[in-house]
């Protein structure tokens, strides 16, 4: 997805990540509240899909996030656009922008 549709700039990051199915290593390379972009070899998702991925904050918490697949680069990563948030799960992405 391109700078120009998203609302919310995204803030590079590099967290570990991790999703149901998967076995590779994954990372979260840039979010928003509104998504980010997941690096991993392992592309076996498809556009239009909703899945649960957790990420791993700096405190060593898993943090779960709900989202829509808007993209993937075969053996390169995904994106991922959040469908639904609490306000909690916006604070800590937040917290993490803020960094």
């Amino acid at each position: 997805m391109t700078n120009e549709r998203r609302d919310e700039e995204r803030v590079p990051l590099n967290l570990e990540a991790r999703w149901e199915g998967i076995s590779h290593g994954a990372r979260v390379s840039d979010i928003s509240v509104d998504g980010c972009y997941v690096d991993t070899i392992v592309t076996a998702v498809s556009i239009g899909e909703l899945i649960l991925i957790e990420i791993k904050l700096p405190s060593g918490e898993w943090l779960p996030l709900r989202g829509e697949v808007t993209h993937t680069m075969p053996n390169v990563g995904f994106g991922l656009c959040f469908t639904f948030l609490t306000e909690d799960e916006q604070r800590l992405i937040a917290q993490l922008n803020a960094r």
